[in-house]
């Protein structure tokens, strides 16, 4: 049987959790002169100017499909994002 958490842990446990992702993002430095072939999903209108629930949804990286986790990581930089949007639709 499985031992319940006690709210510190289950605290500590996610700090580490969150810690965690924050190395892999950091691990996964990309550089955006080698993203192409960007699709934009979730575009409405009816949200502009703002776009908010926009995301890249798949991309190429030097040649390459995007792993989930890369397009976790590109997805976090709302400026690039939106940046793409407007270049998409303009």
């Amino acid at each position: 049987m499985k031992k319940r958490m006690s709210p510190k842990e289950r605290e500590k446990a996610i700090a580490i959790q969150r810690w965690e992702d924050e190395q892999e993002k950091e691990a996964l430095k990309l550089d955006y002169s080698k993203i192409d072939n960007i699709v934009i999903e979730d575009i409405d209108h009816r949200d502009a100017p703002d776009y908010c629930d926009a995301f890249i949804a798949s991309a190429d990286y030097d040649g390459r499909p995007m792993t989930e986790k890369e397009l976790d990581v590109l997805n976090d930089d709302r400026d690039f994002v939106y940046q793409k949007l407007m270049d998409y639709l303009y």
